[in-house]
């Protein structure tokens, strides 16, 4: 009894199971109604029985790529120039596998995977499963290289020896900077002032933190001070006879000078110029000559008068000169007359002499009657001043005179080497303008001869007579023919 219920059970399940099978099936694929339809019967009866199905369906769920960073940050990354590794994170969702640049890697990497770079890259995440896939990328831009850069200048550019000059530069992408050896800063406009003694040209050098180095440069030209002539003067008196309470005239020159000044009471002067003084004693002057750079020379010029220096009578010499230029045949002939008292001795200088000045002497004697007054020629001269030098028993005075140009006195002579003739050379001769060799010389004198004696024989010979006077009988071969 027990077995017989167990198979009708079994066969009941396996009826409902199939029931539910073929309900489901014709729900699915549109099975027809196979009941009464519209006359009142209920969908999928069987029998009068009514069976109702529920169906469920799925939402595909791809994978999901959260971010992609690069150091931190998404989109594009910039890096400095020399940047050759960088640091990567990144998030998925619903991933079965995820690759970067087609590498297999972890789904999710927050601590950071470092990837080498050579210069610009581009990263890729790709995350995907059954349902789809999606991507995430970043971009690396590696900066252009940028080389260390200067500029320098100086101003002024051009100093005069001991003056100053301001370098003034500019330093870009430099780490360090030097002039000349010299670390100075970097930045921007920078200054070091300097005072080169010659001509330098500043050369800076900036070098990056990769060693990349650049320079630049700028030249101090420095010019010598210039260094002034020195100074000269001179300092005259005329010369005339020279008592006490006399007035004088001092003259005086400079060159090279930018102050003139005279001692004894007279003070500032021209550079140039005359002043008269009078005399009442031995005395002296002085004329001092300055330059700019306080250069400065001296002349002193001493006047004595007749009866001083020394209180016993003592006549200082005294003397008087002039000078004239004249020209014989195109060449100059400077005359110089002088007349002098109480000296014993003359000199006379070619320039100004004075005792502080020094010039060529060209002539001197102690002969009493030309150191009293005389004449002294000097051919070819071009000199301009004479001094004359009159002495006596230690005692000196010094007369200067001005070359006076004489150009209306012209004196044109003729000089001839011309052998004697017969005794009598032409030079003996007035000139006539004619000028005959030997030869003709010769003939000349040959046919002067001819003709006096052609007189003498037709005035005296063949006439006998001579001044009135007969000469019969003088001339016996006469008688002959």
């Amino acid at each position: 009894m027990n077995k017989t219920k167990l198979v009708i059970s079994i066969i009941a399940i396996a009826f409902a199971s199939i029931a539910m099978l073929s309900a489901t099936n014709a729900f699915a694929f549109g099975v027809p109604d196979t009941g009464a339809g519209d006359s009142g019967g209920d969908c999928c009866s069987t029998g009068g029985t009514t069976t109702n199905v529920t169906t469920t369906t799925s939402t595909p769920q791809p994978a999901v790529c959260n971010y992609l960073k690069a150091n931190g940050k998404t989109g594009t990354v910039s890096v400095p120039y020399g940047t050759t590794k960088v640091s990567l994170t990144w998030s998925t969702s619903l991933a079965s596998s995820v690759t970067l640049n087609g590498t297999s890697v972890n789904k999710n990497n927050s601590t950071g995977r470092v990837e080498s770079i050579s210069g610009d890259t581009t990263f890729k995440i790709i995350a995907q499963n059954s349902d789809g896939k999606d991507s995430c990328i970043v971009k690396v831009d590696v900066a252009a290289q940028t080389l260390p850069s200067c500029t320098i200048s100086a101003n002024p550019s051009s100093i005069t020896k001991g003056g100053n000059s301001t370098l003034t530069w500019t330093t870009t992408n430099a780490a360090s900077a030097s002039i000349n050896g010299s670390s100075v800063a970097v930045g921007t406009n920078k200054t070091w002032s300097v005072s080169p003694s010659v001509t330098t040209t500043y050369t800076m050098t900036v070098t990056d933190s990769s060693g990349n180095t650049a320079t630049c440069a700028d030249t101090v030209t420095v010019t010598s001070v210039p260094v002034p002539n020195a100074p000269t003067c001179t300092l005259i008196v005329n010369d005339s006879s020279v008592n006490a309470g006399d007035t004088v005239t001092l003259t005086w020159t400079t060159t090279n000078a930018s102050t003139a000044t005279i001692d004894n009471g007279i003070g500032s002067v021209s550079l140039s110029g005359n002043t008269n003084v009078v005399i009442n004693g031995d005395t002296s002057y002085t004329l001092t000559a300055t330059n700019s750079t306080g250069q400065s020379v001296t002349c002193r010029q001493a006047i004595g008068i007749s009866g001083g220096g020394g209180g016993g009578g003592t006549v200082l010499p005294r003397c008087d000169l002039s000078a004239t230029r004249t020209y014989v045949d195109g060449v100059a002939v400077v005359t110089l007359d002088w007349n002098t008292d109480y000296a014993d001795e003359i000199t006379l200088y070619e320039g100004y002499k004075s005792s502080t000045h020094s010039a060529t002497k060209v002539y001197h004697t102690t002969d009493e009657d030309r150191v009293d007054n005389g004449t002294y020629k000097i051919v070819d001269s071009s000199e301009d001043r004479y001094t004359l030098l009159a002495e006596r028993n230690g005692h000196s005075r010094y007369c200067v005179a001005d070359v006076e140009e004489d150009s209306d006195t012209v004196v044109v002579t003729t000089y001839r080497d011309q052998q004697p003739v017969l005794g009598i050379a032409l030079t003996q001769v007035p000139y006539t303008g004619f000028e005959a060799g030997p030869v003709l010389t010769f003939f000349f004198y040959a046919l002067l001869a001819l003709w006096g004696l052609f007189i003498a024989y037709h005035f005296v010979v063949k006439k006998d007579t001579i001044l009135g006077f007969s000469t019969k009988g003088a001339f016996p071969w006469r008688s002959n023919h």
